[in-house]
């Protein structure tokens, strides 16, 4: 049995290769490629089904195929969630994203970094008030995503220690293959560059609802008081 290294290095190459799709998109089923046919997919979507929850996971499910044009930029995601028009829908859209994107045979992993990115989208949006803010929070674990995806892929074993512990040095290959508004490119390159302190609180509570050690890369100095104001804004959301 050949011996997969779990390292930064063989993540980044593996992206460069044409199985990488394998590791963050599905195929659509054949309905959902008949609706890639009309003029407006997104509107057809929702005249389909009449249900946010269901728009959103119909939505999700194409916008992780490699075959929809219409979801190459965060501009038709924007689009979608404008058409659903509540944050409880943004947040069903993101889910679903997540659920799409992560391993289901690394169940355990895949589920606490779900938690830790949409706990981390409302700390931010909490901290912030944005429009950004949200999708910002979302993408701060795509390192780690990588990390999962790749492992489940290569039949590795990890723990989501092992996935958070290369989150940093794998943000910017994940941000290269997913399109984000720049505000949120902007964020994240400076949050990698030590000089975002809203990042690093939001990234803080989450740690420490998790009952976590300090993420790597993030300041463990910022207030306990203001942490724990943004521990009370994650657990006081409505919608998870």
């Amino acid at each position: 049995m050949v011996n997969y290294t779990l390292s930064a290095k063989s993540i980044t190459d593996a992206t460069q290769s044409a199985q990488f799709d394998l590791l963050i998109k599905n195929v659509p089923v054949p309905e959902i490629r008949e609706i890639l046919k009309h003029d407006d997919p997104i509107n057809e979507l929702y005249r389909l089904v009449r249900n946010d929850a269901a728009l959103a996971a119909l939505f999700l499910r194409v916008a992780n195929s490699a075959s929809l044009p219409v979801v190459k930029n965060f501009d038709d995601l924007k689009r979608a969630i404008t058409k659903l028009g509540t944050l409880r829908s943004v947040n069903l859209i993101i889910t679903y994203m997540l659920r799409q994107l992560l391993p289901s045979s690394a169940y355990d992993v895949s589920t606490q970094l779900i938690d830790y990115s949409i706990d981390t989208a409302i700390a931010l949006d909490s901290i912030q008030r944005k429009p950004s803010s949200y999708i910002t929070g979302i993408a701060l674990f795509g390192g780690a995503m990588l990390v999962a995806g790749y492992a489940d892929h290569m039949g590795i074993n990890v723990t989501i220690g092992e996935c958070t512990a290369l989150n940093l040095e794998l943000l910017p290959v994940f941000i290269r293959h997913w399109s984000f508004p720049e505000e949120t490119l902007q964020a994240i390159e400076l949050y990698l560059a030590n000089d975002h302190s809203s990042i690093a609180l939001a990234i803080s509570a989450v740690a420490h609802k998790h009952r976590l050690s300090p993420f790597p890369g993030v300041d463990s100095s910022l207030p306990e008081r203001q942490i724990i104001e943004v521990v009370s804004s994650i657990n006081a959301n409505l919608f998870f």
